[in-house]
């Protein structure tokens, strides 16, 4: 007997049945296995891996009711123009964008294999072994981002996320770092928007992979490096501690900024979104309590009182 298939199931399972003819593809021999699945009133996901028994291997993401069904399309053609970038870098890779639908809302790219840098951050046995695996990941940043441009920088994108739950002493001091960020010069790109040491894969012959990209929206650069720090930084073991008044590490900061090649410790953009980010993923571990994982746990007492300080210093 099969067993239940929710509207989210059966509305997946449609848009696979749709690329896979438009392809072309064989309609037996494959397995399917869904990797991530969401489901909130706002918006409903989910990301699936293909596998033909002839070895063909795609990841097919579909989202049936998109806030902003336009977006999908150009996403992808944002994703086929970065495939370009890594041409010139053949130890980096982006997925392969095979094929989007505009009508089921799926996209189907090709699937990468490798380990999460965040494995090897937890494996990295000193502080040099953990700084060459974030240099890892802000090196593949960097060709993603390209030259860029200087544009004034838009403070409220660090503030966009913090509602009334959020405590108020927190709130007032990143608004107004924002306040003061606003209009100073920024360099800004198509962004990753989601780049976490779990989204940076170590291939298996070498190089670095990104996957789950969002959409590549334009924005300042350090957006994308600032998730990327900080969360090196709640999940490493040998870190010294942060300078006086400063987010992460400066060891960290350099050895980023170094392998990106954009951008140096001192662009607006990253030193205004290190703040933001280390407010919202200690808003994001908050939203999980009672189920946090060591993950979680960690981040948290990490960041924890780095946050405290920087807020009751000003």
């Amino acid at each position: 007997m099969r067993p239940f298939r929710d509207d989210l199931a059966r509305s997946s399972d449609a848009a696979w049945d749709a690329v896979r003819a438009a392809l072309g593809w064989p309609e037996s021999g494959w397995r399917l296995r869904t990797l991530a699945r969401r489901r909130t009133p706002r918006m409903a996901r989910t990301v699936r891996r293909a596998t033909h028994a002839d070895g063909m291997d795609v990841i097919v993401r579909h989202e049936p009711r998109p806030r902003r069904p336009a977006r999908h399309a150009a996403a992808f053609a944002a994703l086929s123009r970065a495939a370009g970038a890594y041409a010139a870098h053949p130890d980096l890779a982006l997925p392969p964008p095979l094929h989007h639908d505009p009508d089921h809302h799926a996209t189907v790219l090709g699937y990468l294999p490798g380990t999460p840098l965040l494995d090897a951050l937890r494996r990295a046995p000193d502080r040099a072994e953990e700084l060459a695996v974030l240099a890892e990941g802000a090196r593949w940043l960097g060709v993603l981002h390209g030259p860029g441009e200087a544009a004034p920088l838009d403070g409220g994108t660090a503030t966009a996320w913090v509602g009334p739950e959020v405590a108020p002493d927190v709130a007032a001091w990143l608004r107004r770092a924002a306040a003061e960020a606003t209009g100073t010069s920024a360099r800004v790109a198509g962004l990753h928007g989601d780049p976490h040491l779990r989204n940076l894969l170590r291939r298996p012959g070498g190089g670095v992979a990104g996957i789950d990209l969002s959409g590549l929206a334009r924005g300042a650069v350090g957006t994308d490096l600032a998730k990327l720090i900080v969360h090196h930084h709640a999940q490493s073991r040998h870190a010294p501690p942060p300078e006086p008044g400063a987010v992460v590490p400066g060891d960290a900061l350099a050895a980023a900024c170094a392998a990106h090649g954009g951008i140096g410790p001192e662009d607006a953009g990253l030193v205004l979104h290190l703040r933001a980010r280390l407010a919202r993923d200690l808003w994001n571990v908050g939203q999980d309590i009672g189920r946090w994982r060591p993950e979680q746990r960690r981040t948290l007492r990490r960041l924890g009182p780095i946050l405290a300080g920087l807020v009751s210093g000003g």
